[in-house]
């Protein structure tokens, strides 16, 4: 199976490099905080992992998440320290999960917001304090900011659960479309 594949395009020498080394499909390349890096999902046994690679494409890339869920990075703190991705699931949807990072090192993947709704299309703003997602909970799909205590795995078990990030969210209304 081939398909689309993650480039990496310099704009000032006006030429382009492979970064995803597979002969399958790459898709929702983001950029690792320094710049070194490209985070993507690659199909190869049915499912999207996470893998990561040079941007300059000159070196290997390197597994981050693997597992027989769907799974799509969505963005890269700004400290490098946590990747925050979209997982599949046929009963809760889609939902928000982090992992810990340590260079090209993941660490054990949370649950940062998970519900019977789909919850996606994420960021980290760039001081790290909230996350913007689209939620379709209200009915219709719109854009949340929710704000993010000292750590991701601010409550107990690591897990954030949906009432305490309400109780510090801001809800910006915005119509997604």
């Amino acid at each position: 199976m081939s398909g689309p594949s993650t480039w990496v395009h310099d704009f000032a020498r006006e030429s382009s490099v492979k970064v995803s080394g597979f002969p399958t499909a790459s898709v929702k390349p983001i950029w690792s905080p320094d710049g070194s890096r490209v985070a993507f999902a690659v199909n190869r046994e049915g499912h999207f992992d996470i893998y990561s690679a040079p941007a300059d494409g000159a070196g290997p890339d390197a597994l981050i998440l693997k597992s027989t869920a769907m799974k799509y990075p969505q963005s890269w703190s700004n400290d490098g320290k946590w990747l925050l991705y979209t997982t599949v699931d046929p009963v809760t949807k889609e939902d928000l999960w982090t992992v810990p990072m340590s260079g090209t090192t993941a660490g054990k993947p949370e649950p940062f917001l998970a519900t019977n709704y789909r919850e996606t299309d994420a960021s980290f703003s760039p001081d790290g304090h909230f996350v913007a997602y689209v939620s379709d909970e209200s009915g219709t799909s719109r854009c949340n900011v929710f704000h993010k205590v000292a750590s991701i795995s601010a409550s107990p078990g690591g897990k954030n659960s949906k009432e305490t990030l309400i109780g510090m969210g801001i809800l910006i209304e915005l119509l997604r479309g």
